[in-house]
């Protein structure tokens, strides 16, 4: 691994340490592990709205990029190849609608038991 991988491995771990820590510190005052289990909750939530924004603003920016690369392919097709700019393009505009995904998952996956389908049909075999 080179060194700036070791420093973002570094980093998210000490990131992550430091929010199970004063998680566990803020629980220490309330009793069980229920309470604990809560303040984690409720950290994870506050992480995953860190994520989805910062998924739109990267997302935007990648989008640009690849605009702009579709353009460098414009001016010069020899030395710039075309699907490196659709690539970011696409892989922008799924960063963009990550939010928007990742809560039709979650609504999806953690409802109350509700299938999705059409509504009122009758089994043909009913007599």
């Amino acid at each position: 691994m080179n060194i700036l991988t070791k420093r973002l491995v570094t980093a998210i771990a000490a990131i992550s340490s430091s929010v199970v820590f004063a998680s566990a510190a803020s629980a220490g005052s309330s009793t069980g592990i229920g309470a604990m289990a809560g303040q984690l909750q409720k950290q994870f939530s506050a992480i995953m709205t860190m994520v989805t924004g910062g998924a739109t603003l990267v997302g935007s920016i990648i989008f640009i990029v690849g605009i702009m690369k579709i353009k460098a392919w414009k001016d010069n097709p020899q030395q710039n190849p075309l699907g490196t700019g659709i690539t970011l393009c696409v892989v922008g505009v799924l960063l963009v609608y990550l939010p928007s995904f990742l809560g039709m998952a979650g609504g999806s996956l953690f409802s109350s038991g509700t299938t999705a389908g059409i509504s009122g049909t009758t089994d043909l075999l009913a007599p």
